[in-house]
């Protein structure tokens, strides 16, 4: 176990529907500690006594990293993390107005590109100009020549001049941005839990000074749905019948209406 956890390079976390959730991410990032140490319930403070209520799945649960319990009596993370987010930024087509959002993420130092492309040509995204015109990219496909093994020591590999030269692209794809895929996934890298939550400031920073559209949010935790599951049923449902009611009284006999 404790070898295992140690040997691992790095944890990849998928951060669904457009927001990373800062519990998921601890969840995630701490399982293996969890399993050497006795969950105790702590006094309840401040910060973490609106949290033991069930909150409304429309409420604001926008992170603010100062008070954050990330930090706070916090287990320590397992390994690395390897934060995917995956992102539909337009329909059929790519929506121009997340160009400069999407070319930004490059100035994060915890960005490792995002993969994408257009249909049927995958390319992995290394950068872009300032402008959010054109992005760099590197063809994943490209056949490289295998590295030669060291006959003399067991394992190793020759590094060449040759050889190292291949790990070097003389001729990027270059690709203007509004004629990419819309579906693509953002990639960031996090050392520990103190890179991790430069990188939230980070975005946060970037969300503030962004004119456009927000590619994504950062969020202290996932909405709980099924708690107001029938709070919501019911107010669709008296929604509905007092538009049928004002739809009814508005009504002449020479009018038709069709409900769908």
């Amino acid at each position: 176990g404790e070898e295992e956890a140690g040997s691992q390079m790095f944890r990849v976390v998928i951060a669904q529907e457009g927001c990373v959730y800062h519990d998921a991410v601890e969840d995630a990032m701490t399982q293996d500690e969890r399993g050497h140490y006795e969950i105790v319930n702590l006094p309840a403070s401040p910060v973490t006594t609106t949290s033991q209520t069930a909150s409304h799945p429309l409420d604001d649960n926008t992170v603010d990293l100062r008070n954050s319990h990330c930090r706070d009596n916090a287990l320590p993370w397992d390994t690395s993390l390897l934060l995917l987010i995956p992102l539909r930024l337009g329909l059929k087509h790519f929506n121009p107005a997340y160009s400069l959002a999407l070319c930004r993420m490059f100035s994060l130092s915890q960005s490792v590109g995002f993969i994408g492309g257009s249909p049927r040509h995958a390319l992995y995204f290394y950068g872009g100009t300032s402008d959010g015109s054109k992005l760099f990219g590197l063809d994943p496909h490209t056949v490289q020549a295998a590295p030669e093994r060291d006959k003399r020591r067991y394992g190793e590999v020759n590094l060449t001049d040759d050889y190292l030269r291949s790990f070097n692209c003389s001729q990027p794809s270059t690709v203007y941005t509004d004629r990419i895929d819309p579906s693509l996934a953002l990639g960031f890298y996090c050392r520990d839990r103190n890179d991790y939550l430069n990188l939230c400031r980070g975005i946060d920073m970037l969300n503030e000074i962004n004119t456009g559209p927000t590619l994504f949010t950062v969020a202290e935790k996932r909405p709980n749905y099924s708690a107001s599951a029938g709070l919501l049923a019911d107010m669709i449902s008296r929604g509905c019948d007092s538009d049928v009611e004002s739809l009814e009284e508005a009504t002449t006999e020479e009018d038709e209406y069709v409900f769908l």
